[in-house]
C-alpha cells in the first residue's frame, strides 16, 4: 500500500499549477504578437534557421534595389539608343533625297545642313543621363562623354573617335608613364591611338545583381579595379558611347564612326560639281554604320531583358523566404487564440481540482 503525504499532494500540485500558469502567460503573449519564439533559448533551431533566412532576405532586398536601379539605368540607354538608330534613319533618308538628280547646289546644301542638325541630335542623345550619371561615358560617368567641335571632329573622353589621340594630337594622359612617354603593351610595342580607343570601348562597370560576385580566382572580395571581378558573376552597366556610334578608321583608312561619316557626307553635299559615284560609296559605309547601330541597340535590349528577368527572379525569391521567415517565426492568430483558450481552460480546471483536493486555508492562501 502507497501512502501519498499531503505535502506531496501540494508539492505536485504547485509545480503542475504553475506550468499551467507559464504556459497561459506563453499563450497569452503569443496572442498579442502572434510571436513563435522571442528569443534564441526559446527555440535554438527554429531561431538559427530563422537568422540565416533574415540575413538571405536582407542580402535579395539589397540586390533587388541595385537591380531595379539597373533595369531603369538600361531602359534608359536603351531609350537614348533607339533615338541614335531613328535619327540615322531619318539621315539615311535625307541622304537619299539629296542625291536625286533633280536637286540644285543650292538644294543639297539644305540636305547638308539639316544632316549636321542631325548629327548634333545624335550627339545630344549619346550625352544622355540617368540621375547624375552620364549613360554611355563608360567609367566616366561625371562628364558628357562626346563633344562636337566646330569642324564636326567627335571627341569620346577627350579623345578623337577617329584616331584615339586628344586635340593636341598626343596620347591622353592614361596611355602614358611617369616620363610623358606611351605605356607597353604586352608585346613589348608602345601603345597607339587605336589601342586607346580600344580600351575605352571595353571599360567595364560591375553592380551585384545577386549573381554570386567572385572575383577571377573565385574568391569573394579582394576587388581593386573592375578587372578583377569575374564578368559572369555580376552585372556589366558600364556603356561606352562609342561602341554605338562607331570608332576607328577601316582598312582604307576611312572613319568607322557615324558622325565622322556624316560630316563627309554633308561635305560632299555641298561641293560643286556634286560627285555622285563618291556620295554613292559614303552611303554604303553609313548603311553599314547604321547596320552596326542596329546591332549595339539589340544587344543594349538584350542585356536589358536579362537584367528584367533577374529583377522578377529577386523578387519571386525575396516573397519565397519572407514567407518561409513567416511559417517559422509567426503564429497563424487563429491557432493563437485557439491556444490562449486552452491554456486558460486548463489553468480554471487547475485551480478547481485544488478545491477537491487540498485544503480550504492552501486554496484561500493561492487567491
Amino acid at each position: 500500500m502507497i501512502r501519498i503525504s499531503s505535502a506531496g499532494v501540494i508539492r505536485g500540485y504547485r509545480t503542475n499549477l504553475t506550468r499551467s500558469r507559464i504556459n497561459l502567460e506563453r499563450a497569452r503573449q503569443t496572442a498579442s504578437d502572434f510571436k513563435k519564439f522571442r528569443s534564441f533559448g526559446d527555440n535554438p533551431a527554429a531561431a538559427a534557421r530563422s537568422f540565416n533566412l533574415i540575413r538571405s532576405f536582407g542580402k535579395t532586398d539589397n540586390y533587388i534595389q541595385n537591380s531595379k536601379a539597373v533595369t531603369e539605368r538600361f531602359d534608359q540607354v536603351w531609350s537614348s539608343a533607339i533615338e541614335v538608330s531613328e535619327l540615322a534613319n531619318k539621315i539615311d533618308y535625307d541622304i537619299s533625297t539629296g542625291m536625286n538628280g533633280d536637286k540644285d547646289a543650292d538644294s543639297r546644301k539644305l540636305v547638308a545642313q539639316t544632316i549636321r542638325g542631325h548629327m548634333e541630335s545624335m550627339v545630344q542623345s549619346l550625352n544622355a543621363k540617368y540621375n547624375d550619371d552620364f549613360l554611355f561615358g563608360g567609367q566616366g560617368t561625371d562628364e558628357a562623354p562626346f563633344e562636337l567641335d566646330n569642324q564636326y571632329n567627335l571627341y569620346y573622353r577627350g579623345v578623337n573617335v577617329d584616331t584615339g589621340l586628344t586635340k593636341d594630337g598626343k596620347l591622353p594622359a592614361f596611355a602614358l608613364d611617369g616620363n610623358g612617354n606611351p605605356l607597353k603593351k604586352p608585346n613589348g610595342q608602345d601603345m597607339t591611338g587605336e589601342d586607346v580607343l580600344k580600351q575605352l570601348s571595353e571599360e567595364k562597370l560591375f553592380v551585384d545583381i545577386g549573381l554570386s560576385m567572385k572575383n577571377e580566382t573565385g574568391g569573394l572580395g579582394n576587388f581593386n579595379t573592375s578587372n578583377d571581378i569575374n564578368s559572369a558573376s555580376a552585372m556589366n552597366v558600364a556603356m561606352p558611347g562609342i561602341n554605338v556610334i562607331g570608332f576607328g578608321k577601316d582598312a582604307k583608312g576611312d572613319p568607322k564612326n557615324a558622325i565622322s561619316q556624316l560630316r563627309d557626307i554633308a561635305d560632299a553635299f555641298e561641293q560643286d560639281p556634286f560627285d555622285f559615284d563618291g556620295m554613292n560609296a559614303r552611303r554604303d559605309r553609313f548603311t553599314e554604320t547604321r547596320n552596326e547601330i542596329r546591332k549595339a541597340v539589340s544587344t543594349i535590349d538584350t542585356r536589358a531583358d536579362f537584367v528584367h528577368s533577374n529583377h522578377d527572379r529577386l523578387k519571386q525569391t525575396s516573397d519565397s523566404l519572407y514567407t518561409q521567415i513567416y511559417d517559422l517565426t509567426e503564429e497563424d492568430p487563429a491557432m493563437a487564440f485557439t491556444n490562449l483558450i486552452f491554456a486558460q481552460t486548463f489553468y480554471n480546471s487547475a485551480i478547481k481540482i485544488g478545491n477537491s483536493i487540498l485544503d480550504q486555508s492552501f486554496i484561500d492562501y493561492m487567491r
